[in-house]
């Protein structure tokens, strides 16, 4: 079972066909942004620490996802 974290809902936002890429919209709650700073010891919001938590969780967060729709 992924970890639990608060609210984060991720969309896909646009592909582009000729790259083969995405983009991609978070929703986050404000107890998510107070969650997330907290658990990586952050004062303020970091905008490439939240990247790379994503990339290195982003498998957790759609199953969580998906589990609660």
């Amino acid at each position: 079972m992924p970890p639990k974290f608060p609210h984060l809902t991720i969309t896909l936002a646009e592909q582009v066909e000729s790259t083969g890429e995405y983009y991609v919209e978070f929703d986050m709650s404000d107890e998510f942004i107070s969650w997330f700073k907290k658990d990586q010891g952050l004062k303020r919001w970091s905008k490439n620490r939240f990247e790379k938590w994503v990339a290195e969780h982003i498998n957790e967060v759609v199953a969580q996802q998906k589990g609660t729709e």
